[in-house]
């Protein structure tokens, strides 16, 4: 990689006061970090130029009190895990304003493999389609089976709902019991849920998919992870999340963020820090770890799957600084990469202001794209709305005329419906000349 630096982080029982030990050439252990929690390490690693890929040892040494009849003894104890470096080899595909993107819920597309719909062994381990608040058993099989689908409709780009494991039990909402088959709650970044295929499913998904010039979003969600999360079970450190002394959720109000020069300290704050609902705690992005264990996960999960471009949740509540560092991260790995950031925000001004943009402010973020929902809310009222001064086609045009504020608008992605809204044809009173005007302007 251009960054020479990797941090790894080790868990095991009672760490603390560990020696460590790599011999491999071009593998440089440069400091071991010891935290609030014995049971976690930080490593600090240089991989220099000459290092190649192979796998090496981690060596672990302790000396532990052991009785030997009635006599406490020192005991050295080592342990080993192997870590391997693997070839660079994938190359993601430039994303531009030419490429139509399609939105796949992946538990809701197909089923290919029905042999993974449900594990004794995870929380949720239901499977019904007859149940709307339930996982279906959809899989990311199921959507290799259909590529040819996609491209007779001319779809260049699958954007998947988050593929990793979400190992959530069923929560009561709105009195109904419902699963975690959107995929937001994390609970192991570096596990493509199994009810999906797993890692190789996902793997032979992409490989399947840029066979026949397809393209892949992924969802990335920095901001929070789900409450079954392994690391939550037992933190490295009290701040590894953003604590209140009472539960404090953010107020949601973007203009505390982007007002940077007349707002509220104490409301910035809450937006920035408060947790987005209860049962997703809010990751603290201005410890270090946190912060590394992130950017190196989007990192790992382009190389290791080979994705082309990258969909940010709830970017408006991540640290900005933390943002600007994932993403430059990620683009000066691969130059161009596609990054757009969802806002669910109503001013073109606020919209720009989390991505590149020509305003004048302190800040400047360098994510390239927004989701564009000031064009969904323009589209939505020219289509619904009665024509009229400031009202109906005029809010588009209104809306068309700001683009000056983005640096480059032809990134902006411009979309019908998400996750989060009502399917477009239902909005528009199933009236097709209504859709097709929306899909040709869009």
């Amino acid at each position: 990689m251009k960054n020479p630096e990797l941090q790894l982080l080790i868990y095991g029982k009672n760490l603390k006061g560990s020696g460590l030990k790599i011999n491999y050439p071009g593998v440089n252990v440069r400091q071991v970090h010891e935290v609030e929690n014995a049971n976690y390490l930080f490593v600090d690693l240089y991989i220099t130029p000459e290092a190649g890929a192979g796998r090496f040892e981690i060596e672990l040494n302790k000396t532990v009190p052991v009785k030997r009849g009635k006599t406490m003894i020192d005991q050295p104890v080592k342990v080993t895990r192997s870590y391997e470096l693997k070839t660079r080899d994938k190359h993601p595909q430039e994303i531009n304003s030419k490429d139509f993107v399609y939105l796949i819920l992946p538990d809701r597309f197909a089923n290919g493999d029905p042999s993974n719909d449900r594990f004794a062994g995870m929380a949720d381990s239901v499977a019904d389609r007859a149940n709307p608040y339930l996982r279906h058993g959809g899989d990311l099989p199921g959507i290799q089976n259909h590529l040819d689908y996609f491209t007779e409709l001319g779809v260049i780009i699958f954007w998947l709902n988050s593929v990793i494991e979400n190992d959530q039990s069923q929560t009561n909402a709105g009195g109904a019991m419902r699963s975690a088959y959107h995929g937001y709650d994390f609970t192991d970044q570096y596990a493509v849920d199994r009810r999906l295929g797993g890692n190789e499913a996902y793997k032979n998904l992409i490989d399947a998919a840029h066979a026949k010039g397809l393209k892949i979003m992924q969802d990335a969600v920095y901001n929070h992870v789900g409450i079954n999360h392994w690391i939550l079970r037992d933190l490295p450190m009290k701040n590894w999340l953003n604590q209140w002394d009472t539960y404090t959720n953010t107020s949601y109000r973007d203009e505390s963020v982007f007002d940077l020069n007349h707002g509220s300290v104490s409301d910035f704050n809450v937006q920035q820090n408060g947790w987005f609902v209860p049962f997703l705690p809010d990751l603290n992005h201005h410890n270090p770890f946190v912060a590394n264990y992130l950017i190196q996960h989007a990192l790992w999960t382009v190389e290791y799957f080979g994705i082309d471009g990258w969909r940010v949740d709830t970017y408006q509540y991540n640290d900005l600084e933390f943002m600007n560092r994932c993403n430059n991260a990620l683009l000066s790995e691969y130059p161009g990469m596609f990054i757009t950031a969802e806002n669910a925000v109503n001013t073109a001004v606020s919209q720009a202001f989390f991505v590149r943009n020509n305003l004048y402010l302190p800040f400047k973020s360098t994510c390239p794209s927004p989701n564009d929902f000031v064009f969904y809310n323009a589209i939505n009222a020219a289509l619904n709305e009665k024509f009229d001064w400031g009202s109906g086609f005029n809010k588009l045009c209104t809306m068309l005329a700001q683009d000056i504020v983005y640096e480059n608008p032809n990134l902006n992605l411009t979309f019908l419906d998400n996750p989060d809204q009502n399917r477009f044809f239902s909005v528009v009173g199933e009236d097709l000349r209504k859709y097709r005007q929306g899909i040709t302007f869009c």
